[in-house]
């Protein structure tokens, strides 16, 4: 599960939801969005970041990739909608 937060925040917030996921046998990636948290910026580019981290998820090897799921919270749902479409077949 790539899991994403929402404008002005950071991967610390979404942190309740990863460790729900992960308690529940799910492998969670937890990213900083482009310019938040500790990423490079600029904010508003490359999709906030969304489809670079999809990509990084499917690269782990503890990572089915038939089975890859995304969640957003506020702006992180327009992150995670970019990453789905620059990787439509994952």
């Amino acid at each position: 599960m790539l899991a994403v937060h929402g404008y002005t925040g950071s991967r610390g917030t979404m942190g309740s939801f990863g460790t729900e996921l992960a308690r529940r046998g799910h492998v969670v990636l937890a990213m900083d969005q482009s310019g938040h948290g500790t990423s490079d910026p600029p904010a508003f580019a490359d999709g906030w970041g969304g489809p670079a981290g999809l990509a990084t998820l499917r690269s782990l090897e503890s990572v089915d990739e038939s089975r890859v799921g995304l969640v957003g919270h506020s702006m992180g749902g327009y992150s995670s909608l970019a990453g789905a479409r620059a990787h439509p077949d994952g």
